[in-house]
């Protein structure tokens, strides 16, 4: 990378149907052949985009292993439109716990690096864990194209993920989510739902200003219902 270069980046925000794997992909696909079309160097996509997101123990029978659906389908897409594609997929490893991690594909279809969410996010910490040691799995990836961060949804909020951010100096970051806007309702007052939905608005220029780097926010479109842990 250069001080001086110019990376054009897209962001795919696209609905993401529960459970419908293939059919994500296909939708991914699309996105990521017209960023291309636009000049896109890098793609990057919504967090857990091939399974959807449900907050409840249907989501376990989405998971992959590593080099499932979703990263062949980064190291196929990447290397058919010459860019950078990422994305975060919920992962099944042998220890019996899932993950969720961000794969980044180069844009000659090789994996280049691979960011696990470094804590869960309320509820989620039902349904998938954080990985130890965290240093094995940095949050920064070194291409040739530019020193890249990835930040999955709920860590941009974390100051552990901000000071390692601070330290490895990335040119660019990108902010994978699947955070909905909140209505009110018994378990959300209004107050909160508020307080909530113009955090999630706002973090990506918050983020850039803090590390001094532009920051690539990527968020689900469509609306979104899921049962809720202990009676929620």
């Amino acid at each position: 990378s250069h001080p001086n270069m110019q990376v054009v980046v897209g962001a795919v925000q696209m609905h993401c149907a529960l459970g419908d794997i293939d059919g994500n992909i296909l939708k991914a696909a699309r996105f990521v052949r017209e960023a291309k079309s636009k000049g896109a160097q890098i793609v990057v996509l919504p967090e857990l985009m091939a399974s959807g997101y449900v907050m409840s123990e249907e989501i376990w029978e989405f998971a992959e292993p590593p080099n499932g659906p979703t990263e062949t389908f980064l190291k196929n897409i990447s290397a058919e439109c010459d860019c950078y594609v990422g994305a975060s997929f919920l992962e099944a490893r042998p220890d019996g716990h899932f993950y969720n991690v961000f794969s980044l594909a180069d844009n000659q279809g090789n994996l280049v690096g691979r960011v696990y969410k470094q804590k869960p996010a309320s509820f989620e910490a039902f349904f998938f864990t954080s990985l130890q040691p965290q240093s094995e799995f940095p949050h920064i990836i070194e291409t040739p194209l530019a020193k890249i961060g990835v930040q999955i949804c709920y860590e941009n909020l974390l100051w552990e993920v901000a000071d390692e951010m601070r330290e490895g100096k990335p040119e660019i970051i990108l902010a994978s989510f699947s955070a909905p806007l909140l209505v009110p309702g018994p378990s959300f007052p209004k107050s909160d739902c508020e307080t909530f939905n113009t955090d999630l608005e706002t973090i990506g220029g918050v983020v850039s200003r803090i590390h001094g780097v532009p920051t690539v926010y990527c968020n689900k479109t469509g609306s979104w219902e899921s049962s809720m842990p202990l009676g929620w």
